[in-house]
């Protein structure tokens, strides 16, 4: 006699089902060798190229803020020994319009990127289920390598900053690096099941972004130190160029259903559609998932609160640090991050929920924001990044659970909304920092990482009341059966099916919440 399970499955069009709603098990994609050589460079590329743009602002504006006091202009270099430079202290008015006017650029340019490239994310984020995700992967770098090969050109000529508003409108336009994270995140949830392996899987993405940061702010160090601030930049636009090809050639597609043609709106609403049809959401929970994206939201915020002036920070009164010291501590606070707290996460969530793990994040990232905001002399830097080594959790954590919730079809319209929220946190959180730096800089510099630490402990509140209703974990049950349904194995290769329950499980949403 079959038992119930079976029954299910007997009276159920599986195969229907599954070309339906393409949903087809695959080997992950973070064991393809290209993808993780894409991810680590994409890392690596982005962070060499920010961290030597940042520092080329601050210095151009210091010599800005000494033509504003009518001192006489220093004749230009691409760096300098001493970050505050000879005469820089802490009572001079140069040092403080210094800071000033590097913020202020950073928030123009905060601006232009990131205005433009709202639309541009919206738009091909709803297409992204439809043309697959190798296309956003291509756009994203192209845009990348057309920002700095005009900011090259700008320190080259040595034109004016206008130049870098310019080109990080030019990325914005090409989605910056906002596509690239859709298209990734994307392909990690087309190639795990819907349990902890999803979120063990972000975490190794996460631990091979953290190499790629490792040795960008370790080598943007040195390189701007001995050669200026031109080679890095230039550097960065034929390694974009590069990954381009790579992209191209190497790169595998992972999206394999094929989506009926439908007009823009149309696939506008139905990418939208997962925010208020609690039927495309497993478990049904909507109240949890918009809440657990109100998290996400709070969380993005408090961390754009100290992203705009970090750099700046570093090298105002009385760190005064140069490139050298800013490449160190950038890169082993990367490598603590990323590589460590992921190693920790990987270690804890077979077993377990996880919102335990995203509330020692907080609690890091509270300490490590605080202990910042109050240094005063380089060593109360290294403790504060060294406190904040879970900070990596409650991200990758709350990321998962979201991309849990979310039926399989729907995973890169999750992707784009999450990254349209990133953006427009950055756009607000950033800009708000960058004022808010101007404003107290003269007082408190640090305030800002003290915003971001209050900020972050009203998320911890947040955190505390999911996981006291329960949290997020959901058991996918087949009805009429009393057990948990097993995962179906994977198959070697890309885009081949595999067992016809999954399907069954991914489009009929017949999971319930325990």
């Amino acid at each position: 006699m079959k038992n119930e399970r079976s029954s299910l499955l007997e009276h159920t069009n599986s195969t229907k089902i599954q070309n339906d709603c393409g949903v087809k098990r695959v080997t992950p994609i973070t064991s393809n060798k290209a993808f993780i050589i894409a991810v680590v460079f994409s890392s690596l590329i982005l962070d060499f190229g920010s961290e030597a743009k940042a520092q080329y602002i601050i210095q151009l504006t210091r010599e800005l803020s000494q033509h504003a006091v009518n001192e006489t202009l220093t004749q230009h270099k691409n760096e300098t020994e001493n970050s505050c430079g000879r005469r820089f202290n802490e009572t001079t008015r140069e040092e403080i319009l210094g800071q000033k006017l590097a913020a202020k650029w950073s928030f123009y340019c905060n601006i232009a990127e990131h205005a433009t490239t709202l639309p541009v994310v919206m738009l091909f984020g709803i297409y992204s289920d439809k043309i697959g995700r190798k296309p956003l992967f291509v756009m994203s770098t192209v845009g990348m390598f057309l920002e700095y090969a005009i900011k090259a050109v700008a320190i080259y000529f040595k034109l004016p900053l206008y130049f870098f508003v310019l080109a990080a409108a030019v990325e914005g336009l090409t989605g910056c690096r906002y596509l690239f994270n859709i298209a990734r995140n994307s392909s990690i949830a087309d190639t795990t099941e819907r349990n902890q392996s999803r979120t063990s899987s972000f975490a190794l993405v996460d631990v091979f972004l953290g190499i790629g940061t490792f040795a960008a702010k370790l080598g943007t160090g040195y390189m701007i130190s001995g050669s200026g601030f031109f080679f890095p930049v230039v550097l960065t636009a034929g390694l974009n160029f590069l990954m381009v090809i790579f992209i191209i050639s190497f790169v595998p597609e992972t999206l394999q259903r094929k989506v009926k043609k439908k007009s823009t709106c149309d696939l506008f609403r139905d990418s939208m559609s997962f925010l208020y049809d609690k039927t495309q959401l497993h478990g049904n929970k909507r109240w949890k998932f918009l809440f657990c994206f109100s998290i996400y939201i709070s969380m993005e915020f408090s961390a754009m609160a100290v992203s705009g002036i970090s750099t700046i920070y570093y090298t105002g009164f009385p760190l005064c640090w140069n490139s050298k010291n800013i490449g160190w501590f950038t890169a082993s606070s990367s490598l603590i991050h990323t590589a460590l707290g992921a190693v920790i996460l990987q270690l804890t969530t077979k077993k377990g929920r996880d919102e335990p793990l995203a509330i020692l994040g907080l609690l890091s990232l509270i300490g490590d924001n605080t202990i910042i905001g109050f240094a005063s002399q380089s060593w109360m830097l290294y403790l504060g990044t060294s406190v904040g080594v879970l900070s990596i959790l409650t991200g990758v954590v709350i990321r998962s659970a979201m991309s849990r919730m979310v039926i399989e079809s729907k995973q890169g319209s999750f992707f784009m909304v999450y990254q349209l929220v990133g953006i427009a946190t950055v756009l607000a959180g950033n800009s708000l920092s960058t004022n808010i730096y101007q404003a107290t800089v003269s007082i408190l510099r640090g305030f800002p990482y003290l915003i971001a630490a209050c900020l972050y402990f009203f998320v911890l509140i947040m955190v505390v009341i999911l996981y006291i209703s329960g949290g997020t974990q959901t058991k996918v049950i087949t009805k009429g059966s009393n057990t948990t349904q097993k995962s179906p194995n994977r198959t070697a290769s890309y885009g081949t099916n595999t067992q016809k329950s999954s399907a069954v499980n991914s489009c009929e949403n017949v999971s319930s919440e325990v």
